[in-house]
């Protein structure tokens, strides 16, 4: 009779694949408790000091919370809260991206960056700002800030986000701080920087201008095309400023506008008057784009204040970044905005003159000035000593040449016979306390296009496009920021700073604007905003202008109207305008001329029978190279082939528009 009991090696094999199974599943179980452990509780009531009423949060299908509050107090202080159960990790490191303070965390691979962060001081910038702020905005932010806190307080660091732990295990401890109204404020000027990119812009252009001779760069860059769509015609700025009582702006016939920017990443925000429109009344679109980033750096919301409070009800709903109050793109019960880069020249660098013994002095109209010194301490993850960063202030902001990234940009000038160091530094309003999150507070309250415009005169920077609409079917745009005054000339390079003053901004009511254009829409797609007539100096770096023409034809073979299904359809629009231009050129180009100029050298190669002794390539060079050639003929006239076989459409498996883009 057969033994019924297992061998031993069968009996060995078992335990070790039950062991083997019960470690997976501890490990699972682990991994999952881990990674849950930050989960926030969206059931469920929660006593908290600092709310002085009931707080409803209530989260839709889509995961996007609603807070309904009595009282504006009590809902930031809910949306900090929010934001802090969304995003803790994310506005940690955000606010520590803004105070320079990343190698703390990160090690002496953050250095430069905080060098950076620490020379533009966004985060003094941000102190004074919030010691100006006007009440009431400066009582809602300390109520966010608030309600972060009170998230921050009521979990440990392991149960705020997996980065957390993860860097504890890593062996990097730090004490979570308190977070600041001023980390909100911070943040906002990060976000500034990342939408102006004169600073690399102008000093583009003066490198450039050292190979090719600055007399020549006006050639390098293409003006803006005048068949391309602007934002504001010089008829609707008229007739808008007609509406204000005002003058007609002088006309100069030059604005320096130019198409040098290209395409790159964009947003495309439109406006349809009700004219334009079949199912609804005015339709706003919005298609803002930003670097991509996990998690997002929008996260969407529903503010809701009830009448219960004694005050003015409100339902705003939209897109801010985690770390900030209000909304800053979306909607309220009475009116809709949205925006675009605008791209504007805000940002000048400005050449210093420097002292030839002192380098803390610096030329102020043929006197000797002292520069402003601060001195940064950078303390940087497992180092004993902090890195010691000296700041350099002139009048017009800080020195960039001191920069390990921007050495190379100083340079020596002559004057009577003398001989001078010279340093850039950066003149930018983003650099001196402004008003942008008052704005945004106050443009979450406006009711109709004058309070609208009227929030929008704090907003300082960065410099945006805005398209409004409301329920009473009006439509309008609105640039927006601190714009400095001056001439094309000034704002494309490097200006002298020795005998250059502070200069003014652009007059709020002069920014181009226009409210219920004939034509019945309006459209923002980074491309050129305005006229060129128009008398001030905008910007040269605008997109060039195919993505607003392509709106714009859309709208326009509607004469119907367009319903919402069609607003999808544009957005889903995949046709490469641009193509229908440059693909004319391609065709031009006769890679079958390059081969006949081959096969003359080779020919040329074979009657040298002293190759390789006279400098000439030897046989085996000669082959080399052939095959290069052959190969790269072959690559040419298959990515031809693509391009012939292309139907425009840049769908994300075309190969053709993968070469047209590439080219």
């Amino acid at each position: 009779m057969a033994n019924p009991s297992l061998s031993r090696p069968v009996r060995n094999l078992v335990i070790v694949l039950s062991a083997v199974g019960f470690l997976f599943f501890a490990v699972f179980i682990l991994f999952t408790w881990f990674v849950r452990r930050p989960f926030p509780k969206v059931r469920g009531k929660v006593e908290l000091p600092g709310i002085a009423r009931s707080v409803e949060i209530l989260r839709d299908d889509d995961g996007v919370p609603h807070i309904w509050a009595e009282n504006p107090e009590d809902l930031y202080f809910a949306q900090g809260w929010v934001h802090a159960q969304d995003r803790a990790w994310q506005m940690e490191f955000q606010r520590r991206i803004a105070a320079g303070r990343l190698s703390e965390i990160l090690g002496d691979g953050t250095i430069n960056s905080d060098r950076f962060l620490r020379t533009m001081g966004y985060y003094e910038v941000a102190r004074q700002e919030y010691e100006a702020m006007a009440e009431p905005y400066r009582s809602w932010l300390e109520s966010y800030s608030d309600g972060v806190n009170a998230y921050f307080e009521s979990r440990s660091p392991g149960q705020l986000g997996l980065e957390f732990a993860i860097l504890r295990l890593t062996g990097t401890k730090w004490d979570i701080e308190a977070w600041s109204p001023v980390d909100s404020l911070a943040w906002g000027k990060i976000i500034t920087q990342g939408l102006s990119k004169n600073m690399s812009d102008d000093l583009r252009r003066l490198n450039l201008g050292r190979f090719i001779g600055m007399a020549n760069l006006s050639d390098w860059y293409s003006p803006y095309r005048t068949d391309m769509p602007v934002t504001v015609t010089e008829a609707e700025f008229s007739r808008f400023r007609q509406k204000l009582g005002l003058p007609p702006m002088p006309g100069t016939g030059e604005n320096g506008m130019s198409g040098g920017g290209g395409e790159g990443a964009g947003t495309n925000v439109w406006v349809l008057a009700p004219e334009r429109t079949r199912d609804v009344e005015a339709i706003l679109v919005s298609d803002m784009h930003l670097g991509v980033q996990m998690p997002s750096i929008w996260h969407e919301i529903g503010l809701h204040i009830l009448p219960e409070g004694g005050g003015e009800e409100h339902h705003i709903r939209g897109y801010m970044f985690p770390g900030i109050p209000g909304v800053v793109s979306g909607q309220n019960q009475y009116i809709a905005w949205a925006q675009a880069n605008l791209r504007g020249d805000v940002q000048d660098v400005v050449a210093e003159r420097i002292h030839p013994e002192d380098p803390n002095l610096y030329l102020v109209d043929d006197e000797w000035v002292p520069m402003e010194v601060r001195t940064e301490v950078i303390r940087v993850e497992g180092e004993d000593e902090p890195v010691v960063h000296e700041v350099r202030l002139t009048r017009h902001g800080p020195l960039i040449t001191t920069l390990e990234n921007y050495t190379g940009m100083a340079g020596y000038t002559w004057d009577n016979g003398e001989l001078y160091h010279t340093e850039l530094a950066l003149n930018w309003p983003a650099l001196r306390p402004g008003t942008q999150l008052e704005a945004i507070l106050r443009l979450d309250r406006a009711r109709n296009y004058e309070e609208f415009r009227e929030a929008l005169s704090y907003w300082d920077a960065p410099s945006i496009n805005y398209v409004y609409a409301d329920r009473d079917g009006n439509i309008g745009y609105q640039a927006s920021g601190s714009h400095p005054d001056r001439p094309a000339v000034q704002g494309r390079l490097p200006s002298p700073g020795w005998n250059a003053g502070e200069g003014r901004l652009i007059d709020f009511d002069d920014l181009p604007a226009s409210f219920n254009p004939e034509k019945g829409y309006a459209v923002s797609s980074n491309n050129a905003l305005v006229y060129p007539e128009y008398p001030g100096y905008i910007g040269t770096e605008f997109s060039n202008g195919f993505r607003a023409r392509r709106i714009s034809e859309l709208i326009e073979v509607k004469p119907e109207g367009m319903t919402v299904e069609d607003i999808r359809a544009v957005f889903m629009d995949t046709w490469t305008l641009q193509a229908d231009e440059t693909l004319d050129y391609f065709e031009r180009i006769d890679s079958r001329s390059a081969l006949e100029a081959w096969e003359q050298r080779r020919e040329s190669w074979k009657k040298d029978k002293d190759a390789g002794e006279n400098g000439e390539p030897s046989r085996r060079e000669r082959r080399k190279e052939e095959k290069e050639f052959e190969k790269t003929l072959e690559l040419i006239d298959a990515a031809r082939t693509m391009l012939d076989e292309w139907d425009r459409h840049a769908e994300t498996d075309s190969a053709g528009a993968a070469v047209f883009g590439f080219v």
